[in-house]
């Protein structure tokens, strides 16, 4: 992160920029199995209603993220002193380190005609409108000695990186693959325990989650704003 302010006159321009790069590691389970026994003498007899086995693949997403900001502090009189700016966001998809690229869909508005798109399709459209206004007041409404009040206030909108929900598609299908068996006795067979092998090509219906993102979506959002008597 950096910027640079100067001051001229009553007015204290600034201007700054904002480069973030996240680099997780999805790893959490290369295998795990879950075993499910429908009551307790299913426990004492060793049969299991439902043996699942998952794997997992490593992957390794990278998002970045870029702020371009303008602001400026005024002060418009011996009381009055006005602080206002405009902050640019920029989120673009994420994209796998190793080109493990993960899976989106065609035909988002109409399920029936889902379908597979292209291994490598960004998992939405970068949106290159998300503008950040910000506006500031404080104003001294005494100066008595002891006595000074100022009032303050300020409204902005501020953006989310929405990181957290998008990295969800690097773990759900084709990263993550599962085999369910049912009714399977103790000592379970290395059939059993062996999970199916990670898919290479890529059609539905798929046999896992898949998290898929409206290609028009847009950066999480909030207004907020305070007022303070000091």
């Amino acid at each position: 992160m950096g910027s640079i302010s100067v001051s001229a006159d009553n007015h204290q321009p600034k201007l700054g920029a904002d480069l973030r790069q996240l680099s997780p590691v999805f790893a959490v389970n290369k295998y795990r199995m879950s075993i499910t026994f429908s009551n307790l003498s299913a426990v004492r007899d060793g049969m299991a209603s439902l043996l699942d086995a998952f794997a997992q693949q490593v992957t390794r997403p990278r998002f970045l993220n870029l702020s371009l900001f303008a602001q400026d502090t005024w002060k418009a009189s011996s009381r009055l002193t006005l602080t206002y700016g405009l902050r640019w966001e920029l989120n673009p998809p994420p994209h796998e380190r190793d080109g493990n690229e993960a899976l989106t869909l065609t035909g988002l508005d109409n399920p029936a005609a889902f379908a597979a798109a292209p291994r490598g399709t960004p998992l939405y459209r970068t949106s290159y409108t998300s503008f950040a206004p910000r506006f500031g007041v404080a104003y001294q409404v005494t100066r008595g000695q002891g006595r000074e009040l100022v009032l303050r206030g300020g409204v902005g909108k501020f953006y989310a990186l929405g990181s957290e929900a998008i990295s969800r598609a690097y773990i759900g299908y084709p990263f993550t693959v599962t085999k369910s068996t049912s009714n399977a006795s103790l000592p379970f067979t290395a059939t059993q325990l062996e999970p199916p092998p990670f898919p290479t090509t890529f059609a539905p219906p798929f046999p896992g989650f898949l998290y898929v993102y409206e290609p028009d979506i847009k950066l999480p959002e909030t207004w907020q704003w305070n007022v303070a008597l000091e």
